[in-house]
């Protein structure tokens, strides 16, 4: 959330150029992407040996996937044709594929976000549930 809402456009505004704010924010993504690929199969065992429900399970692994896929798909694409994106003279159809690319990968990241909440949701659920029944 604090690289959605604070780190991105703080970049974007604040800094001269948006190839510089690209370069500051797209090792920040990285970096969250690879944690979550980590955390993904990491917060699936400690759910399965918590004896959590099978969606409190899938449910990172997922989460993980989706890091995944944002990295080592929207991501690699995204370079892949960002110096013709943005070369000059900026190549029309890769500066459109950019955008595209651009809006899937912020899908993408608003979805996993959104995934994040609802799973640390469902385990308080499951802790006062389990609270409870002590």
């Amino acid at each position: 959330l604090l690289f959605a809402f604070v780190v991105a456009p703080t970049a974007f505004t604040a800094l001269p150029s948006a190839e510089l704010a690209g370069k500051i924010v797209g090792p920040v993504l990285r970096s969250l992407n690879l944690y979550g690929m980590a955390a993904g199969p990491a917060l699936a065992l400690l759910a399965w040996r918590l004896g959590r429900s099978k969606l409190l399970v899938a449910l990172p692994l997922i989460l993980g996937l989706a890091a995944c896929v944002s990295e080592f798909g929207i991501t690699a694409a995204i370079e892949g044709i960002r110096p013709l994106a943005f070369g000059s003279p900026p190549d029309t159809a890769a500066l459109q594929r950019f955008g595209e690319l651009h809006r899937v990968a912020v899908g993408v990241f608003t979805l996993t976000g959104a995934g994040t909440v609802v799973l640390a949701l469902l385990h308080a659920w499951a802790d006062a549930g389990d609270r409870r029944t002590r």
